[in-house]
């Protein structure tokens, strides 16, 4: 079964038999959808984010 994540508020969804991605517009928050093949692909691309946030906050810090 595929996963979609959210990129906004980092919500997942399972999309259940006969649910396809085109079914979806987007998170109920507005956040743009990714599908994902499995649990593993989600953990991975929550776990580059997480990188991200912690790379910009090390090296871009708020004045």
């Amino acid at each position: 079964m595929s996963y979609l994540f959210c990129e906004k508020c980092w919500g997942y969804y399972q999309l259940q038999s006969g649910e396809f991605r085109e079914d979806f517009e987007s998170c109920r928050y507005g956040g743009t959808l990714i599908e994902v093949e499995n649990i593993g692909d989600l953990l991975n691309i929550v776990y580059d984010i997480e990188n991200l946030i912690i790379f910009y906050k090390f090296f871009c810090p708020l004045s």
